[in-house]
């Protein structure tokens, strides 16, 4: 299993970034806030996505997460290869 993240695409709000997901069936729509004074409201829109999960662990569980190990981190966007 491999985890790598999406670098340098924009930066994302430690504070209160506002997450809000769409979902149908053919896309899926992420919008937070972002940007270097946090006031930047980003988009990110994820085609054919069959699987997507938005939810805990909060920074200080993180470390119990399965995927922490492989370099998760918060407020990040990561791409799962050779999953289980």
């Amino acid at each position: 299993m491999k985890l790598i993240e999406i670098e340098n695409a924009f930066k994302i709000s430690y504070g209160a970034p506002c997450p809000i997901l769409l979902a149908d069936d053919h896309q899926l729509r992420l919008f937070f806030y972002g940007g270097p004074y946090n006031n930047d409201r980003i988009e990110v829109r994820f085609i054919s996505s069959p699987f997507f999960s938005f939810s805990p662990p909060n920074d200080e569980a993180l470390n119990g997460h399965p995927y922490y190990e492989f370099g998760l981190v918060s407020c990040g966007f990561f791409e799962l290869l050779d999953s289980d």
